[in-house]
C-alpha cells in the first residue's frame, strides 16, 4: 500500500496549514506596508501599531513584520501604488456602512466587492462611489420626550 504511512498524513495536513499560515502572513505584511508608507514607519500611529498588533497577535516573526515596516517606509517614493479604497453602501433599513480595502487595482477591487455583498445578506446595490474622508459627524439633537 505505497502512499499510507504517517508522513504522509502529516504532510497533507501541515501544507494545508501552511498554506493558511503564509497567506495570513502576507495580508498582514502588506496592511503593515500601506501603514507604515502612510505615517513614515512612526511607530506611535494608531494604523501601524495597530498592524504591528495583528502581526504579534498572530505569531507572525518579528523580523518579518519589521521588514515590512521597513518596506513601506523605502518604497513610498518607488511607484509601488497600493492604496486604501474605501466604499460605502446602505444595507437594508438605510443602515449605512463603510467598506475599507487594500488594493493595487480598483477596477478590479470594485466589482469584488460587489460580489461578496450579497453573501452577508446585503442588497446587490450597496457598493456605491468612495467618499471623501471628511472626518466630521454630525447628528440631530435628541427630542424630549
Amino acid at each position: 500500500m505505497a502512499g499510507h504511512n504517517k508522513w504522509s498524513k502529516i504532510k497533507r495536513s501541515k501544507g494545508v496549514e501552511d498554506a493558511k499560515r503564509s497567506a495570513l502572513f502576507a495580508k498582514i505584511g502588506n496592511e503593515s506596508i500601506a501603514a507604515s508608507r502612510a505615517c513614515d514607519g512612526d511607530l506611535t500611529n494608531l494604523r501601524l501599531a495597530t498592524a504591528i498588533s495583528k502581526a504579534k497577535a498572530s505569531n507572525v516573526p518579528k523580523a518579518t513584520y519589521e521588514r515590512a515596516v521597513k518596506t513601506g517606509v523605502e518604497s513610498k517614493n518607488a511607484g509601488d501604488n497600493a492604496e486604501v479604497v474605501i466604499y460605502e453602501g446602505v444595507a437594508c433599513g438605510g443602515v449605512g456602512f463603510l467598506v475599507h480595502c487594500l488594493t493595487d487595482n480598483r477596477n478590479r477591487t470594485a466589482p469584488a466587492v460587489r460580489r461578496r455583498l450579497p453573501s452577508a445578506g446585503l442588497p446587490n446595490r450597496s457598493a456605491c462611489a468612495t467618499p471623501s474622508p471628511s472626518g466630521k459627524r454630525r447628528s440631530a439633537p435628541r427630542s424630549k420626550r
